[in-house]
């Protein structure tokens, strides 16, 4: 990962503060939390993001069992819910993810960056093809596509012919998928086409929510099957902000892309150390929401492990 100059700009200790106040004023979950490790939330003006204990998932879980549907971290009325999603469940019961006007807002500033920085623009036509079905990636993701410009097809998942068939009738040169998706697509495509993927106008992958991409070998593959630029666009922890990370042209890793949204810190999982975000170094990614609404969280243990290839400006 690539840390831009940008995220050193943010007045983290500002935002954090207010942050801090609001989710004081709102959220029983971190009152309670807060209280159990001995914090003085009545004087707080000192405090700084690392006297707080980390937040997990398990623990979000357990309290949405206790407190249903959204847990006692629900810091908005629910009439001011726009949006409900959940995480895709894949390791555990999916969380329930609710979302004000503003977090909406939040999640479409720093989504439609990182697909900038992917290389999408307002000359692109783009078929959206992950899962519309309250995960993150669907309708949330398909919204920072709009912004950025482009035309967006809201396609979804399934129905492999009929999607090729409107990528050749429409000219689309542009598709948002997983990596794997598209080994799925080239099969479709010689069963049922008897043409070659690179015979399709498609030019630009923006592919995410799989490791594949990671793999040199495997990239190249892809764009030499399919003669796109295939780009890993689309990295993010759904309970956090839906993506916040992309590769650029240059494709050597993705950038941290915060806009004022998230700070991030790296630990050492087995010493509880904080690491310094620096090049070369490693550590699970801890995140802390700066402005979010709904359900904020501090010190967010993700569980992702990540390198910092860079603190500096990408070429």
């Amino acid at each position: 990962m690539n840390t831009m100059n940008s995220y050193e700009k943010i007045d983290v200790k500002e935002k954090f503060l207010n942050q801090f106040n609001y989710i004081i004023s709102h959220s029983p979950f971190y009152r309670n939390k807060f209280g159990e490790s001995g914090i003085n939330i009545n004087n707080n003006s000192n405090i700084e993001i690392e006297d707080l204990p980390f937040t997990d998932k398990i623990e979000l879980l357990d309290d949405q069992n206790n407190y249903p549907p959204y847990g006692s971290n629900l810091c908005v009325d629910y009439l001011n819910i726009r949006r409900i999603h959940r995480t895709s469940g894949t390791t555990n019961k999916p969380l329930m993810i609710a979302l004000s006007k503003e977090d909406i807002e939040s999640i479409i500033t720093v989504g439609s960056k990182c697909y900038n920085t992917a290389g999408l623009t307002n000359e692109h036509s783009v078929v959206h093809c992950l899962n519309y079905n309250m995960w993150m990636g669907g309708f949330t993701d398909h919204q920072s596509l709009e912004e950025t410009g482009a035309t967006v097809i809201p396609f979804g998942v399934g129905n492999s012919k009929s999607l090729i068939d409107n990528i050749i009738a429409l000219g689309i040169n542009a598709i948002s998928s997983s990596p794997s998706y598209l080994d799925k697509l080239e099969q479709v495509l010689k069963t049922e086409f008897n043409i070659k993927p690179i015979n399709l106008p498609l030019q630009l992958g923006l592919l995410g929510t799989e490791s594949g991409l990671q793999d040199p070998k495997y990239r190249e593959k892809l764009e030499e099957t399919w003669g796109i630029s295939a780009v890993n666009a689309n990295y993010g922890v759904a309970e956090a902000l839906s993506i916040f990370g992309s590769e650029c042209k240059e494709k050597n890793g993705l950038h941290f892309i915060s806009e004022g949204k998230l700070y991030m810190e790296l630990l050492d999982p087995k010493t509880k150390a904080i690491l310094s975000v620096e090049e070369g170094v490693i550590g699970e990614m801890v995140l802390t929401n700066l402005d979010k609404k709904s359900q904020p969280l501090l010190r967010y243990r993700t569980g992702d492990m990540v390198k910092i290839l860079s603190s500096g400006d990408c070429s």
